[in-house]
């Protein structure tokens, strides 16, 4: 039975050793990176991801509105940021975020 314990933890521990950098390099991109594209996309991975923390699906789905808006995907936008406040509800930053994608939105810019 310890045999089988310490395979499980040693398996378990590389696993996360590779899953986690992965995780975290994408957060870096969706957060970070001024290639709205290649933000966009990272930040996807990070919300489609099985495996996610609340905090890093709201910051994901919170980048990925703001970076939708500045490209012009103004109802994923929208999408993202309505996601991110039913998550999140007490985030005044989140509402911020929605009223500037909303005037983007409803100027039609």
């Amino acid at each position: 039975h310890m045999r089988n314990l310490m395979r499980f933890l040693f398996a378990a521990a590389i696993l996360l050793n590779f899953v986690y950098p992965v995780h975290a390099q994408f957060l870096s991109v969706c957060k970070t990176s001024e290639d709205i594209p290649k933000a966009i996309e990272a930040c996807t991975k990070i919300i489609d991801a099985p495996k996610v923390s609340r905090d890093d699906l709201v910051v994901a789905l919170r980048q990925r509105a703001s970076n939708r808006a500045n490209w012009g995907e103004k109802d994923g936008a929208m999408e993202d940021i309505n996601r991110a406040i039913e998550l999140v509800q007490t985030d005044a930053s989140l509402y911020a975020v929605r009223a500037s994608a909303r005037e983007e939105y409803d100027s039609g810019n």
